[in-house]
């Protein structure tokens, strides 16, 4: 098995799979290359696990980068509905493939984590996170006018409950490690220098049970019918005030949650994958898409502070 993107190893029966070897951009983010080396690593894993191989550790090998998200090109390339459902699809079984393993996994976050990158950390069974200052959680698709298409509309309720999802997912917004630990997002704080050294020991180790009232609540919240009706409404009044009802995604994030909140896995990621494609192709989308792209230009412009301030400004059209 040749590799590029992916390092993996077997030590004291344990798969280390890094992300990020060989990256040259700043942040390390999914390719279409990236996820066959993971998907053919996967298979090896999984011909091994329980004989060989007792735990997976997923790290990365950028210190303060953990996986960006998908890489946004690879969005904006697809070109129908249909097309851009079938690449949530390939996602998908590639994450089902991390959920299903027998052994324990654990995604060991330092730094930045959003999008397709915690959508791989909530397939596996747990995420520690770093202390460093930077470790950034999220879910931002819906500033690209998407929702998460690899599975997070579907685990994250799972994981923290039904109202901290829907506030995460529909504003997009990131969460620090600390916030991540309390959320009960992540399983454990590490130190950022010791992080592989202690994530097996934990990992072989059962997870001590947490959780408040306040977050018992929140898991009761997303299995209770009438409870889940109300949280819906009351999120999609919020939507509609503050978006006017312009923007698709959050709309379409809240069918997709409300509609799939009693289906299993299967059914659920088919809905969630169909709403990706459809959400892609929008307008909106596009010029979000359009919008991200320029910002990213203008971060990688020569001798910024030499620019003149522009003081006024007008829209044509």
């Amino acid at each position: 098995m040749q590799l590029t993107n992916l390092s993996f190893e077997v030590r004291d029966q344990i798969a280390y799979v890094g992300f990020g070897l060989n990256e040259k951009k700043s942040m390390t983010t999914l390719t279409r290359d990236t996820m066959e080396e993971l998907r053919q690593v996967l298979a090896e894993i999984a011909k091994k696990q329980k004989k060989e191989i007792r735990g997976v550790l997923f790290f990365s090998h950028r210190p303060g980068v953990f996986l960006a998200g998908v890489d946004v090109t690879l969005i904006a390339s697809l070109k129908s509905e249909a097309e851009a459902a079938r690449g949530a699809e390939q996602g998908q079984l590639l994450y089902n493939l991390i959920e299903d393993l027998k052994v324990p996994t654990a995604a060991l976050v330092d730094g930045v984590c959003l999008g397709g990158g915690l959508e791989l950390a909530l397939s596996c069974q747990r995420i520690y996170v770093s202390d460093n200052s930077k470790t950034a959680l999220g879910l931002p698709e819906v500033m690209l006018g998407v929702l998460p298409g690899f599975g997070g509309t579907y685990r994250l309720p799972r994981k923290i409950g039904l109202p901290a999802a829907l506030d995460l997912i529909l504003s997009g917004r990131q969460v620090k490690g600390k916030a991540a630990f309390k959320l009960g997002l992540a399983e454990a704080i590490l130190p950022v220098e010791r992080m592989l050294e202690l994530a097996p020991g934990l990992l072989l180790k059962p997870v001590p049970k947490r959780g408040s009232l306040g977050e018992s609540f929140q898991r009761a919240a997303t299995e209770n019918f009438l409870t889940r009706e109300i949280i819906f409404q009351k999120a999609r009044q919020k939507v509609l005030e503050q978006s006017k009802g312009f923007y698709p995604a959050p709309l379409k994030i809240l069918e997709v949650l409300e509609a799939g909140a009693s289906k299993g896995r299967d059914a659920y990621l088919a809905m969630e994958a169909q709403a990706f494609g459809d959400l892609s192709q929008t307008v909106v989308s596009k010029n979000l898409q359009h919008i991200f792209f320029l910002t990213d230009s203008s971060k990688k412009l020569d001798n910024k502070d030499q620019l003149k301030s522009i003081r006024r400004g007008a829209v044509l059209g």
